[in-house]
């Protein structure tokens, strides 16, 4: 009977699911197919060294040098990010000669980031008041006209790798947070933990929910391993959370709108997709997947274990024949379903017969709350658990 009052849509599923639930939230090794999906962003050349750099144009402009090289000392002079694949190649600097002491010409070239993909950009800008090495000579000052990029070399500490390749992929010999969960045919951590840090993490939502998407869909190849069968009354909030990830997305190129955001100097007006991730971030800030799984596992170990006992009937009269002050399930006269019923309540089929539950309900939420580290019958993600449960737990009164 269990089965069917806590599993109406698939009561078969009552003997199997106790092997569904997970433990351990990832498998012991990923296969081949988990692996070709993960490809999707450890391969994506687009996001690897995506470089910022600071651009400027310059009229006759002072400059200064300071640890991180030469930097524009007039702040009248407004800069902006241009992002690049990789930093600015080593600049070509050439002599030009004049009637008073000369100057010299440099010219720049970076594969650039542009709204519809990349392409090798020059950039030029004449300099005074220093030799071939852009080093100061003289007593005058520096002065530089024309465009220019203020990356790679001699202004070394003025570009920097964007939030979004660092946090993928790392920068130097420290790995990203993306790749360092892996070790290639391994996985070092539940991908739903790293989901939900996933939601606070400094990058672009962009850029984020084309991260989340692949890691679902790496999930998805085997549910069970990850932890995504851990309800098996009904779905979990990270399978539902990727349809209405994958319905903002469409058909979209997401590493493609990203660079139309980054090529717009991120200042113009927002595309509908990024306000909607925007949103979409926003709404599920302080939601736990990993919780949720480890709420699901303890709850629904113990509830499969469970069963109803015989208590007697329910009487013309709408009192039990046998009474007892424990709470009772019967026939629901207005839904004949099982549900929770109360002695003189008028809820009960006449002559219908009437249940003892063998758990105590509030132990069994508090016990699977622990488990999953809410942190009280108030915390607001155990609220959001809750409704997920079946009837009649998200009913039921906590103090």
């Amino acid at each position: 009977m269990p089965a069917t009052v806590f599993l109406p849509k698939n009561p078969s599923l009552w003997k199997s699911a106790p092997k569904q639930i997970n433990s351990s939230y990832k498998p012991t090794t990923l296969v081949k197919s988990e692996i070709d999906i993960l490809k999707k962003i450890f391969v994506e050349k687009r996001l690897q060294k995506v470089m910022a750099n600071q651009f400027a144009v310059l009229k006759n402009s002072a400059m200064e040098k300071d640890i991180g090289g030469w930097k524009v000392s007039n702040k009248q002079n407004q800069t902006r990010i241009i992002y690049s694949i990789g930093s600015p190649e080593d600049p070509i600097v050439e002599f030009k000669s004049s009637t008073s002491y000369g100057s010299y010409l440099m010219k720049q070239n970076v594969l650039q980031i542009f709204a519809n993909g990349t392409e090798r950009t020059s950039y030029k800008s004449e300099w005074r008041g220093v030799n071939r090495d852009l080093k100061k000579v003289g007593n005058g000052g520096v002065f530089v006209t024309g465009d220019l990029l203020m990356g790679g070399k001699f202004f070394e500490e003025h570009s920097h790798l964007s939030k979004e390749s660092k946090y993928i992929f790392g920068e130097g010999k420290d790995g990203g947070v993306v790749i360092n969960m892996f070790e290639i045919p391994k996985v070092k951590i539940p991908l739903l933990k790293f989901l939900d840090d996933l939601q606070g993490a400094e990058i672009n939502v962009l850029i984020k929910a084309f991260i989340q998407i692949n890691m679902v869909e790496t999930m998805k190849v085997r549910p069970g391993e990850w932890g995504l069968a851990n309800n098996p009354g009904g779905t979990i909030s990270v399978l539902q959370d990727q349809e209405k990830l994958k319905s903002i997305v469409g058909e979209q190129d997401l590493v493609s709108e990203w660079y139309k955001f980054l090529s717009s100097n991120e200042n113009e007006k927002k595309s509908a997709l990024h306000i909607n991730l925007v949103k979409f971030y926003t709404r599920s800030a302080g939601s736990s997947y990993y919780k949720e799984v480890r709420f699901f596992e303890k709850f629904w170990k113990e509830l499969l274990k469970s069963d109803f006992t015989y208590q007697g009937y329910c009487k013309p009269d709408d009192t039990w024949s046998i009474p007892k002050n424990i709470s009772s399930w019967g026939l629901y006269k207005d839904t004949s379903r099982i549900s929770v019923v109360r002695s003189g309540g008028k809820e009960a089929t006449p002559l219908s017969p009437i249940y003892s539950f063998d758990l105590d309900i509030a132990k069994l939420l508090e016990d699977a709350r622990k488990f999953a580290y809410f942190t009280g019958v108030d915390d607001t993600d155990y609220l959001r658990v809750k409704k997920l449960l079946p009837y009649p737990f998200p009913l039921f009164p906590e103090k």
